[in-house]
């Protein structure tokens, strides 16, 4: 009886199937031997290019000089605070002494390490003359010019350029009043106040600079270099505090103005943004922090858009 059944139909074809899943199973078996040893070779392949971005990442950007930092396995280059970190308000201007010439004062800068002459050397300079158009005198009538003063300097910037711009301003005396000795009528001409007081800022470098890094992520140290090819030795901490004193006294008023027009309006569009701050106080450099967009709505004109800073996504900011 055993012997009839171990030969039955049935038994023959299931011997035949457990044959053929045996078949199967090694051929499965081998695919994934394969698969696995394509599956190293590519995570080897991975990380030999990760490898290599980060090498590429760190020679281009430069880690050492930028402040570049590794955030969570990301290599980052700090965009918004940069200019704080590399400001240093106790960093003086370059000063300035005052020269005596027999026909009158002048002042020019002086001859020491890191003076104004160093840093300007070799740059093209133009001059700018205030005066004053038909000058007259109250007792007299027509005045003369008796010299001129020199105010101040200021670099100018722009792309591919670099000069310097020498203001001077013109005195104007009365011929009569000097002849007959009974008054002094001496006239100066106007000119604009300077951008920044004793600093060879001018408004086209600074725009220059926050152009550069603001919107083409050039860091204060990429420029530095660059000026550097045009002639200007121009330190990054210089350009930070110039960044820092001329957002705070002429872009920060321009930003509420445009604050209290949005909020006026009947509707606004908002929206918010990861980013990662380094060295934040009281809060890890992983935490995510959020950039802040308000804008007005199409139909208004002109359109208002302002960013806005907050360490959270919370209600409260908007």
């Amino acid at each position: 009886m055993n012997n009839l059944i171990a030969t039955t139909p049935d038994t023959i074809e299931y011997e035949k199937q457990i044959a053929d899943l045996l078949v199967i199973i090694e051929e499965q078996q081998k695919v994934i031997e394969r698969q696995n040893v394509q599956t190293l070779e590519l995570r080897r392949q991975i990380d030999w290019f990760i490898a290599v971005i980060k090498k590429n990442n760190k020679r281009t950007f430069g880690q050492s000089s930028e402040k570049t930092e590794y955030v969570a396995g990301v290599e980052a280059i700090s965009l918004f605070n940069e200019v704080e970190k590399e400001s240093d308000p106790n960093r003086p201007e370059p000063e300035i002494e005052e020269v005596v010439i027999p026909e009158h004062t002048v002042k020019r800068p002086k001859k020491q390490i890191g003076h104004r002459d160093e840093i300007l050397e070799g740059l093209e300079v133009f001059t700018i003359e205030h005066i004053i158009d038909d000058p007259e005198c109250p007792k007299h009538g027509e005045m003369h010019v008796i010299g001129k003063e020199f105010v101040r300097r200021e670099v100018e910037i722009k792309p591919a350029q670099v000069w310097v711009t020498e203001h001077w301003r013109l005195a104007y005396g009365c011929r009569p009043c000097e002849i007959e000795g009974e008054c002094a009528s001496v006239v100066k001409a106007e000119m604009p106040p300077a951008l920044i007081p004793k600093s060879l800022a001018s408004s086209s470098a600074v725009a220059y600079i926050m152009y550069e890094k603001y919107v083409n992520g050039v860091p204060l140290n990429r420029q530095e270099n660059d000026l550097k090819l045009h002639g200007l030795v121009l330190p990054r901490q210089t350009m930070a505090n110039w960044v820092i004193i001329c957002a705070t006294k002429y872009l920060a008023p321009v930003y509420e103005q445009m604050h209290k027009v949005l909020i006026s309006l009947g509707f606004m569009q908002a929206d918010e943004t990861t980013v990662q701050v380094l060295k934040e106080e009281g809060r890890k450099p992983t935490t995510d922090s959020y950039m802040w967009l308000y804008r007005s709505a199409e139909r208004v004109d002109p359109q208002i858009v302002l960013f806005e800073y907050q360490p959270t996504r919370s209600a409260k900011h908007p």
